[in-house]
């Protein structure tokens, strides 16, 4: 093949990609070679130039998006691994996990919640062997969650962010735990244990370290952090806080002597209740409800301060007088304005004078209660006798119950109550032997006459029946 050399101006290199001749700049990059290319003639290889230039620049072009994806890939990734993947391991974690974290010039704060049924303490952290600690942090209870800070240096982390103030880049603590200490509690008796929570060399912390802008201080919210401030992402919008002695947490570092929960709120502790927290002096009880005080268990109430449980019958109530007093009615007659009476079976609600408290459950107006041991009580009309073995027929004005026959019946009060259950005196007689009614003059067949609701002796008296001398009478003596 003939030489196909070409001279070049100074400063310039000549290359001949198989007779395609061109120019480039010493110091040009790879990239660049073909922007300074100068085609070979019109009339010299001009297919096979031409098919050889589209391939080089397909190559290129390759070349410069996987350098876009990696510079891409290479954003949030250190050490083979992304602020994302870490994140999300320690999101899912138990008995505690890490919410949210930020990281700025040699310090770390990290947000973390309880997922335990028992109150936990942050003490430290460690990384790469060594442990930072922490102090002060107080306790997290239960589904609460706590953001605390503290300076990583000690930490030697693997990637640290930068120090000059100037750049950003992603701080990287491998072999990263928290420890903690944990009240726990079994059969009664509370003790506190400490453990440590530490994913291992799989899982590094990784967290990107604040951008700073421009001028060089780190923009943090709606302003800037200058030298010796870190930006806090404890609080939506971020603050700028003092990265030695100062506070990052959700309440902006203004808790004082206060708690921070993780509802913003300061509170003298953090009692996670019912998906919120408790207010000072308040307790979370049984039922998720803060209370000043959880009282007394009864049935499916608690009992508060000021209140009784009622345990006469069931379900179980509490009581508070006058609203609601402790009686067999359950205390719900005073609601109504009624009151509770317990005298029956049943215990029942009455009102005067459309009801009444008695053993029957309440006569209506016009009536009144019958209780005696051997039937069950009843309402009767007033008037009427209470007497049972009548089954509530006689007439209390004029009437009684007579139940020395074989039938129980209602007689006149006047009559007298014999064997035959009352004969009408002014007919006859009961004659006892054969339990029988007789008129006037009959025999009884015992050697008695039945005369007047009385008995003749047959062999010495007769039965009169002159008026004025109605009755048994010496026999002769029956005379006008």
């Amino acid at each position: 093949m003939p030489s196909c050399s070409k001279a070049c101006s100074k400063g310039q290199s000549t290359i001949e990609p198989r007779c395609g001749a061109m120019c480039i700049l010493q110091k040009q990059n790879a990239s660049d070679i073909f922007v300074s290319t100068k085609m070979p003639t019109a009339g010299r290889l001009r297919g096979q130039s031409a098919t050889e230039t589209m391939v080089v620049l397909a190559v290129v072009l390759v070349i410069a998006l996987v350098g876009v994806s990696l510079l891409g890939e290479s954003i949030g990734k250190v050490g083979g691994i992304k602020e994302s993947e870490s994140k999300a391991y320690w999101l899912a974690q138990t008995p505690l996990s890490i919410l949210d974290w930020s990281a700025g010039s040699g310090n770390l704060t990290l947000r973390i919640k309880n997922n335990d049924i028992y109150p936990m303490q942050i003490t430290g952290v460690v990384g790469n062997g060594q442990e930072a600690t922490v102090s002060g942090s107080g306790w997290i209870e239960a589904g609460s969650e706590k953001t605390i800070s503290l300076q990583y240096g000690g930490l030697n982390p693997s990637s640290p962010c930068s120090s000059d103030g100037k750049t950003s880049g992603m701080l990287v603590l491998d072999n990263f735990g928290v420890r903690f200490d944990q009240k726990v509690s079994s059969g009664g008796v509370g003790t506190t244990i400490s453990k440590v929570q530490q994913s291992g060399n799989s899982m590094p912390l990784a967290i990107s370290c604040f951008a700073p802008n421009s001028s060089g201080g780190v923009a943090c919210g709606s302003g800037t952090c200058t030298v010796g401030q870190s930006c806090c992402a404890a609080k939506t919008p971020n603050y700028c806080y003092a990265t030695s002695g100062g506070i990052c947490d959700a309440c902006g570092g203004s808790c004082g002597a206060q708690t921070c929960c993780g509802d913003g709120l300061c509170r003298d502790s953090c009692v996670a209740c019912g998906g919120g927290y408790c207010d000072s002096g308040q307790t979370c009880c049984p039922d998720n409800i803060c209370r000043a005080s959880c009282g007394v268990a009864c049935g499916a109430e608690i009992c508060e301060e000021g209140t009784t449980c009622c345990s006469a019958v069931e379900p179980f109530y509490c009581s508070k007088l006058p609203e609601r007093p402790c009686d067999v009615c359950g205390g719900v007659c005073q609601k109504v304005g009624a009151s509770c009476c317990g005298e029956g079976d049943v215990p029942y609600c009455y009102r005067l004078p459309d009801k009444i408290c008695d053993a029957c459950g309440g006569c209506e107006a016009g009536q009144f209660c019958c209780n005696s041991e051997s039937t069950q009580p009843f309402c009767t009309p007033i008037g009427n006798s209470c007497d049972d073995a009548c089954g509530n027929s006689c007439k209390y004005e004029t009437e009684k119950c007579c139940d020395a026959g074989e039938t129980p019946n209602c007689i006149p009060k006047e009559w007298s109550c014999d064997a035959c259950g009352g004969c009408e005196p002014k007919t006859g007689a009961c004659c006892p032997r054969i339990a029988q009614c007789r008129m006037n003059g009959a025999d009884c067949e015992d050697g008695t006459i039945a005369c007047y609701g009385s008995l003749c002796d047959k062999k010495t008296q007769e039965c009169c029946a002159f008026e004025g001398l109605e009755g048994c009478v010496d026999r002769g003596m029956c005379k006008k």
